[in-house]
């Protein structure tokens, strides 16, 4: 709806439809529940129609060349269909933040009826009009805008049978015909403000009003009028070609543009894989036509997020299919054409069991620990953090902190927290010969790495063997043999928690002081034959080679075996 117009445009298939290879726009009664006020100065009418209105915007723009349709038009009292053009980098009234206004991006009127009543008066079922408008600032104003001419059909009216309506586009000049007959020509070559608007690429919209300004107000009893288009057709001469392949080729160029999906309460970054040339501005609008409803009144739609510096809006954008639109510009530039191109965002509800698939991460929780020791995926929080967790825990509430009102449930994995249920503090002889173990309360699964005085240890000096519920860390001998005597920690590190204890390496065969004492063994036998004992120390110390430089022991050994000697002279000289 504009102005005073007395529809509402809608995007249900009892408006617009195709029918016997036709493309039907149909006025049809408005609810009366959905009926409301148009005011524009000191007039108000009601809207009680719904009706179409198609566009090609974003999907197809025109620049030069012949552009027609066959159509049948309606008839009544304001009945107003429309077979025009507009620049493609308008705003969309203001759907589109980095878009050119009315009728700054110009405007091709090649169609416009107006029916019978105020503005058509008797004739106005049988007469079209042609005009531009163009100006600057928001004033149409240039030197060929509006007032725009009238083509009456000779005979009838143009519910009766299909006609063609169409232009004829050069650059500087439009040429506008009904049927085979020309019936306007207008040359703007002269006009530079008429150049900058005209001269630049257009999208195509043909749509039912009912009633208006110009037309005047509606009779009640159009319910069921149509506008019926047999077929739009465009082509271009050589020399059109040629002076588009020329304006195209020194226009704002953008590339990378595609179909984006993001995740409700995310902010990324849309002009990522954007490129455009040396010197321009990129930015966007996004709009949330898609998700049009016609119930409800007044329903419009609205610019959502006005572009790259509107990241709270970006983030605040409920799940469905949005518009978005890119725009290339110059900056500060107001008068050379923005190039656009428009595709769909769709956003996607954010969702507890989505975030946690993608994250990776297990909801383990231990047995007396809060549920805050339990880490969730980015932006997701335990709507009780300090709850203790406890064998009966199952399932908890979690909140996107981002998004208000945005809950889940999570499903927590309680378990007992790793623990060493035997083999603690243990010690290990060498001479037993046989392997350290300490058994903890985990599986095979949920051990990870072992630690001896915080090196982590080689995974072929120890195996890991599943017993029951429970799970074996045995040291290998290999690897214990190569221990020096003394204690050891061992850390073992789990999915389920940490445990840490000690052992002790005790090597008995290496150990000096349990060595008992020798004797020399031909010296016993001598004593024995002397009936002497002698006690043979064992000489720990390095003995010098030097004369006179003998240690005590040494010196009283020497005594013992002088004193023997002259016992032994003395007893052969003895006389019986």
């Amino acid at each position: 709806m504009r102005g005073l117009e007395q529809q509402h445009y809608t995007n249900s298939k009892d408006n617009v439809y195709l029918e016997d290879g036709n493309l039907v726009i149909e006025a049809t009664n408005r609810k009366v529940e959905d009926q409301y006020d148009v005011t524009q100065g000191n007039t108000t009418r009601k809207v009680i129609y719904d009706s179409g209105s198609v566009r090609t915007h974003g999907k197809q723009e025109f620049l030069y060349g012949r552009i027609e349709m066959k159509a049948k038009l309606p008839k009544g009292q304001a009945v107003f269909p429309a077979f025009w053009t507009l620049g493609s980098d308008f705003t969309l009234d203001g759907k589109v933040t980095q878009g050119i206004g009315w009728p700054d991006s110009g405007e091709i009127d090649i169609m416009e009826l107006i029916g019978t009543g105020t503005g058509g008066g008797a004739n106005g079922n049988k007469q079209v009009y042609q005009t531009l408008h163009y100006g600057t600032n928001g004033n149409d104003e240039g030197k060929y805008a509006g007032n725009g001419t009238c083509y009456t059909l000779p005979s009838g009216i143009f519910n009766d049978d299909y006609h063609v309506f169409g232009i004829n586009w050069s650059k500087g000049k439009i040429e506008w015909y009904v049927d085979d007959q020309i019936v306007r020509t207008v040359d703007y070559s002269d006009d530079l403000r008429a150049l900058e608007c005209i001269d630049r690429p257009q999208y195509i919209q043909f749509n039912l009003a009912l009633g208006g300004a110009w037309p005047g107000a509606v009779s009640d009893n159009l319910a069921g009028t149509k506008f019926e288009v047999d077929y739009v057709r465009y082509a271009r001469n050589d020399q059109q070609q040629k002076d588009a392949d020329a304006f195209y080729a020194n226009s704002y160029k953008i590339n990378g543009e595609k179909d984006v999906t993001m995740t409700e309460g995310d902010m990324p970054d849309l002009l990522a894989g954007i490129t455009v040339d040396e010197g321009t501005v990129v930015d966007y609008s996004i709009d949330d036509e898609p998700m049009f409803s016609n119930v409800g009144g007044n329903t419009k739609v609205s610019n959502v997020c006005a572009g790259k510096d509107d990241q709270e809006a970006l983030k605040s954008l409920k799940p469905g299919t949005y518009n978005l639109y890119y725009t290339v510009y110059e900056k500060g530039n107001t008068t050379a054409a923005r190039t656009r191109r428009e595709v769909l965002l769709t956003v996607e509800e954010r969702i507890f069991e989505k975030d946690l698939e993608k994250s990776g991460l297990e909801l383990n929780g231990f047995v007396g620990d809060t549920l805050d020791t339990i880490k969730l995926p980015e932006g997701w929080v335990f709507e009780n953090p300090k709850e203790k967790i406890t064998k009966d825990t199952k399932e908890v509430s979690v909140k996107y902190s981002g998004i208000d009102g945005k809950v889940g449930t999570a499903l927590i994995n309680v378990q007992e927290r790793a623990q060493i249920i035997a083999g603690e503090n243990s010690k290990y002889d060498v001479k037993d010969s046989k392997p350290l173990k300490i058994t903890m309360n985990v599986s095979k699964g949920n051990v990870l790495k072992v630690f001896v005085n915080g090196k982590e240890l080689d995974t072929k000096y120890y195996t890991i063997e599943n017993v029951s519920n429970k799970v074996n860390i045995i040291l290998s001998e290999e690897y214990l043999k190569t221990l020096d005597n003394g204690e050891y920690t061992i850390k073992i590190t789990s999915t389920l928690g940490n445990v840490e204890t000690v052992f002790t390496v005790s090597n008995s065969k290496d150990d000096n002081t349990n060595q008992k004492p020798t004797t020399d063994k031909r010296d016993d036998a001598n004593n024995k034959t002397n009936n002497v004992t002698t006690t043979v120390v064992k000489n720990t110390t390095q003995k010098s080679t030097k004369t006179g430089d003998q240690t005590p022991v040494e010196l009283l050994t020497m005594g013992c075996l002088v004193s023997l000697l002259a016992i032994i002279i003395l007893k052969k000289k003895k006389v019986f």
